[in-house]
């Protein structure tokens, strides 16, 4: 369903967790060989073995952290396609950044807020207004913004 992101991290992944694989095999020949000649080289082998699968498993933990990230984009795409269809106006939720830096609410690109805070869009060549949390067509009330063009798509305002 997504597609993985980061791939250049993962790709360095792979080949860490290739030389963690490379170090534990390395170490524990080393470790077997020592023990018939050269008992010194056992206590290196053995570490080299065990720094070898510490390395495998923070890259395990890395990439289960990416594919986190992954799930996470899926999540949100998936939230917000559930809250356009039941006409959640998510345009509140948008930031952008002003010039100082400082994160200022976005309004859709077809709305605009009149003097007493009351934010109008047009729909269909119908005015929709926002006035606390509720939309108005006219004179009828909704809970949301789908809800008000629904209801203008359907001609029932």
């Amino acid at each position: 369903m997504s597609t993985h992101k980061y791939e250049t991290a993962r790709n360095i992944l792979t080949c860490c967790m290739y030389l963690g694989w490379a170090l534990v095999g390395i170490g524990i020949l080393v470790a077997f060989v020592s023990l018939n000649q050269a008992a010194y080289f056992l206590v290196p082998s053995i570490s080299s073995a065990l720094s070898g699968l510490f390395l495998v498993v923070v890259c395990q933990v890395a990439f289960a952290i990416l594919d986190q990230a992954d799930n996470s984009s899926v999540s949100l795409q998936v939230l917000k396609m559930i809250a356009e269809k039941q006409g959640v106006d998510l345009s509140s939720l948008k930031h952008t950044t002003t010039n100082s830096g400082s994160p200022k609410p976005s309004t859709a690109s077809n709305a605009e807020t009149r003097e007493d805070g009351a934010i109008v869009r047009q729909y269909k060549g119908r005015e929709i207004v926002k006035i606390d949390n509720r939309y108005f067509v006219d004179e009828t009330k909704f809970s949301t913004l789908g809800k008000a063009q629904r209801a203008i798509s359907e001609g029932k305002v």
